[in-house]
């Protein structure tokens, strides 16, 4: 195998590596449980909540390291979610980024 298509293969897995760690990483905001209230809020921060789901002054994360999860609350409903994608998908991403600036020199 040619240098120059080992080089491009090498290049691809590791943009790969970083682009589906940036995916994995805010995987457990979008799944995992949820206490599912119905919440009306108004004002400004009702109306942020009504656009992405957020009341800012009610948001809050706490990471359980001895659980692996992460445990975070919107403003209104209260989620719990696995930290392991997250953990994994930086993993990726470093591995990815370490690659590509390694074989930049």
């Amino acid at each position: 195998m040619s240098e120059t298509l080992r080089s491009r293969r090498v290049r691809y897995l590791a943009w790969l590596c970083v682009l589906v760690g940036l995916v994995l990483v805010p995987l457990p905001f979008w799944t995992g449980t949820s206490t599912l209230a119905a919440c009306e809020f108004g004002g400004f921060y009702g109306a942020v909540y009504d656009a992405v789901g957020i009341y800012p002054p009610g948001y809050t994360v706490d990471i359980d390291w001895s659980d692996l999860q992460v445990v975070w609350s919107d403003g209104c409903n209260g989620h719990v979610s696995s930290l392991v994608p997250s953990l994994l998908g930086g993993t990726l991403s470093l591995v990815g980024v370490g690659t590509l600036a390694w074989r930049r020199r």
